[in-house]
């Protein structure tokens, strides 16, 4: 194991994209939108529908919640609209009013404006959040400073020089997510964004989120599982309820 300081300078510096700082809020509006998008996968001999005929729009600058219980669809939803699954099988996918007929022509057109947050964080448990943030800052191309906000943001200020495979689970999240505001990306999606987070502090990340639609018009996407009314009131725009074989109930 590595058991002193990692640094990262060497790799800042090969995987610097630009010497011009952006800011977070130079970015661009994204509407995403999924018409009558169906989506069936084999299972043996047999066809699963996961999705079915799911119409609905993410607008720029908006924030959605996608609602339902385990199984309904949510995550295939969320990586079928970003092009991180696998085709349609019937419907499309529009990102600004233009159709994309494909999962490849989805990630081909929407390269480099999705920040995608899984549900299970994958960061190199060698580095500290401190590291892990300004490396990703770098290679976004933003002010490494906006990584002191972010930590204030996101109560993470006295864990900034803990190695991320020390931190719990709750706090690997806030980091993972924390990523995507570093990314300067104007879709961003959060598989789960409040797993493994208590109320407050799953309250205060929602919040974080739907502040970088209002202030910085990225449309927001993230999952919920069982969310308090208290988070559902932090101020999304839209609530997508998804039930059982991906059929959409509201919106």
């Amino acid at each position: 194991g590595v058991t002193g300081a990692v640094d990262t300078r060497f790799l800042v510096q090969a995987a610097r994209l630009t010497e011009d700082k952006k800011d977070p809020e130079d970015v661009q509006s994204i509407t995403l939108e999924a018409e009558g998008v169906c989506l069936d996968v084999r299972s043996g001999s047999s066809t699963k529908r996961l999705l079915d005929s799911v119409s609905v729009t993410f607008e720029g600058g908006s924030g959605t919640a996608l609602l339902g219980p385990a199984g309904a669809g949510k995550t295939s939803l969320l990586n079928t609209v970003c092009g991180h699954g696998s085709k349609p099988s019937s419907g499309c996918v529009r990102a600004n009013g233009g159709t994309v007929a494909s999962a490849q022509g989805i990630a081909t057109t929407l390269r480099g404006l999705v920040s995608f947050t899984p549900q299970n964080d994958k960061m190199f448990g060698a580095l500290t959040v401190d590291e892990t943030w300004r490396f990703a800052a770098s290679l976004a191309g933003s002010h490494e400073t906006h990584v002191q906000e972010l930590a204030d943001r996101l109560g993470m200020t006295d864990k900034l020089w803990t190695r991320v495979r020390r931190l719990s689970g709750g706090e690997a999240r806030r980091v993972s997510v924390g990523l995507a505001f570093l990314s300067n990306r104007p879709v961003v999606v959060v598989d789960e964004a409040t797993s493994s987070l208590d109320s407050i502090t799953a309250l205060a990340l929602a919040r974080a989120l739907l502040e970088a639609a209002t202030t910085q018009g990225r449309t927001v996407l993230t999952s919920l599982h069982a969310p308090s009314w208290a988070l559902l009131s932090a101020g999304f725009d839209k609530a997508v309820l998804l039930g059982f074989g991906g059929r959409m109930l509201f919106s």
